[in-house]
């Protein structure tokens, strides 16, 4: 062995039998000592404690390697298992939450494996199975309401028909008067208009329509009715509306708003452009309503009635009811018809629908 330095032995001479580690010149060695039995000398062995654990701090680093290659390995695995299983999970994820928003077509690229792939095209399927039935519940529906309409369109009362041609006799009694042609004239308008166009019309036709019958009336009420219109707005050139809305309740006005009047029965007819709607107005100032009779008419609007064995039937067979079913039918769920009135003072009907401008 060869002989420590003299500073060396000099430090651990004086150790206790106990120490283990010395400092040297700032180094630190750890001591072992070991006395003759027959010379009675002290052998001391020092070893620097950086050699003792240089090996223990390759092996940590060993470890340490180890571990950090398999978490890159497990890192790895886990984006490749997410690439072929997961990610195609949530593209089919995200398509079913278009779906649900209401994206019919939302279709995905069936890729991944086999049974994901199986699962992307059940859902493809599916979902063109379910739009098809859509559209066919849709086509459907609205053959439906075609058909509910032309049966509404059928339910005109041949009531006024009668009377107005009644009143046609009644003046030819009168010979050289000049207004039996303008009576025979806006009847004939009256019934053109009613059957021409389609389900929309524009605002001017149907204005037209109620100014026809109102001319009609007037031959027989003369001077005890009174009839305007007001437009705010609106230009009924260019605004269509629901066809054969505005005479039905222009004809209940005059039908039952004159019982008992003892001065003129003043009719308006008003629009407006509010907002995304068409709002439109017919107001009489005849004799009105009480509550009950109103609440009736409300529930009449709403659940309709088949007209009783010998009531009545002054009234256009459209009705009020015809109206709103038609309103709910072909106007949308923002459409309605409402009805207010006060005993004395007189009825309101309002009619509000979905803006169709041109």
């Amino acid at each position: 062995m060869i002989p420590p330095r003299r500073g060396r032995v000099k430090a651990a001479a004086g150790l206790q039998e106990d120490s283990a580690t010395v400092r040297v010149g700032g180094v630190l060695y750890n001591v072992a000592t070991a006395v003759g039995e027959s010379t009675g000398w002290r052998v001391l062995l020092l070893v620097p404690v950086e050699q003792i654990t240089a090996v223990t701090y390759s092996l940590y680093v060993q470890i340490i390697g180890v571990l950090l290659g398999c978490l890159l390995v497990f890192a790895v695995l886990i984006v490749y298992l997410y690439r072929r299983f997961m990610m195609p999970l949530a593209q089919l994820e995200q398509a079913m939450r278009r779906v649900d928003a209401g994206d019919l077509y939302a279709h995905v690229k069936p890729h991944g494996p086999a049974e994901v792939v199986q699962m992307m095209e059940g859902y493809n399927a599916m979902l063109d199975s379910l739009r098809l039935g859509i559209e066919q519940k849709m086509r459907m529906q609205r053959r439906r309401q075609d058909l509910e309409m032309q049966v509404l369109m059928s339910q005109i009362n041949p009531h006024f028909l009668y009377n107005t041609l009644e009143s046609i006799v009644w003046k030819a009694g009168e010979a050289g008067r000049p207004d039996i042609g303008k009576l025979a004239s806006s009847l004939g308008k009256l019934y053109r208009l009613s059957i021409s166009g389609g389900l929309f019309v524009p605002l001017r036709q149907e204005l037209e329509h109620v100014q026809m019958y109102m001319n009609i009336q007037r031959s027989r009420y003369g001077n005890k009715v009174d009839y305007e219109v007001r437009m705010h707005g609106c230009d009924p050139e260019h605004v269509e509306v629901l066809k054969l809305i505005l005479q039905p309740i222009v004809e209940n006005s005059l039908l039952y708003g004159m019982d008992g009047l003892d001065h003129t029965l003043r009719i308006r007819v008003a629009a407006w452009h509010r907002g995304d709607n068409l709002v439109l107005t017919v107001t009489d100032n005849g004799v009105g309503m009480d509550a009950a009779a109103l609440e009736a008419l409300r529930q009449q609007i709403l659940h309709g009635r088949k007209p009783q064995a010998g009531a009545n039937h002054r009234s256009t067979g459209i009705g009020l009811h015809n109206i709103s079913a038609r309103l709910r039918l072909y106007a949308g769920s923002s459409s309605c018809l409402r009805v207010q009135s006060k005993p004395g003072l007189g009825t309101r009907v309002e009619l509000i629908l979905p803006w169709r401008g041109f």
